[in-house]
């Protein structure tokens, strides 16, 4: 989910924790909720540390009470604070990040070191611009509140009824979810949200010994793609494109989604892939371009609402 979003939540619970607007509980029991999101910082250092990509190391529960700990030690340290409620407040809203990524396209390492696979459940989109809009709009009112410029709701109301909204809107697209997967023609296939409850995409993949096969509902029909298993160091033909899925630059930016598509363009000399993920739609493209038989890799976001609102019509 989206910084406001976890933001909006770690205040909630430190305010709930704590029973007044702002103090120490709610300073660090709101920075905990946001720390797990600082792995963007740790890019250069993908290629070698595959931990270091997003939603990696920073969003494991081992880090986030490692992290809590050590913050809690400086407090008492360095302030002579050393209550043990904000230790667990801590622990806990940087856990809640954790979670609210769960829910969404963007798989965590749930269970590490127990399970080393990463996890989701599709119900939200990743990055959804109406729900950072709401998030938005709830720190404003929350804000407003504490400021007195608005006076016909109290806090404790207000933060009840903005949580209320946003687990409302979970409920809803579980219902929907489980609505939409159990129809006959969708049997098979994964129910996958768009930032609409009411429209999903729906794919599925299967892997064998030497390929992967990602299989998606489309407006032009039933489309496939294959991406074979097998590595390689150089590409020299348009058949060799699909092989650089397994870069690392590639990986670091696919490695948690499970439905990668793809579209190729080997016209007058050029030979260029553009990745793209159906949890994503065309919001994220990794673009590959071959280069003396050498890749390079860029990666573009293009977050307006008409990207966010694709149906997979134009594959």
């Amino acid at each position: 989910m989206d910084i406001l979003t976890h933001l909006l939540s770690g205040y909630l619970i430190s305010y709930w924790a704590s029973g007044t607007p702002l103090n120490i509980y709610v300073l660090f029991g709101t920075l905990m909720a946001v720390v797990p999101d600082v792995d963007v910082l740790l890019a250069p250092l993908e290629r070698r540390l595959p931990l270091a990509s997003h939603h990696g190391i920073t969003h494991l529960f081992i880090f986030l009470i490692v992290l809590s700990t050590i913050i809690y030690i400086l407090l008492d340290l360095f302030l002579g604070f050393s209550d043990p409620k904000l230790l667990l407040l801590m622990c806990l809203t940087g856990s809640v990040h954790v979670l609210e990524d769960f829910t969404g396209t963007g798989a965590v390492y749930l269970h590490f070191p127990f399970n080393k696979n990463q996890s989701k459940l599709n119900l939200e989109v990743g990055a959804s611009p109406v729900l950072a809009v709401y998030s938005l709009a709830a720190i404003a009112l929350l804000l407003a509140i504490n400021l007195n410029i608005i006076n016909f709701i109290d806090m404790w109301t207000a933060s009840i009824l903005v949580a209320a909204i946003f687990l409302a809107n979970l409920a809803v697209r579980v219902v929907l979810k489980s609505y939409f997967a159990r129809k006959p023609e969708n049997r098979g296939f994964s129910a996958l949200p768009t930032i609409n409850p009411y429209r999903w995409r729906f794919a599925r993949r299967t892997k064998s010994d030497w390929e992967i096969a990602v299989e998606i509902k489309t407006g032009h029909g039933l489309r496939s793609f294959v991406i074979p298993k097998k590595r390689r160091e150089r590409f020299e033909s348009c058949e060799d494109l699909v092989h650089t899925y397994w870069l690392p630059q590639v990986q670091s930016r696919l490695g948690i989604f499970d439905y990668p598509y793809y579209q190729i363009d080997c016209i007058g000399g050029k030979k260029e892939i553009v990745w793209r993920t159906v949890e994503m739609g065309r919001v994220m493209e990794v673009k590959a371009a071959i280069v003396d038989g050498r890749p390079e890799v860029r990666t573009e976001f293009d977050r307006s609402l008409a990207n966010y609102l694709d149906d997979l019509s134009e594959i």
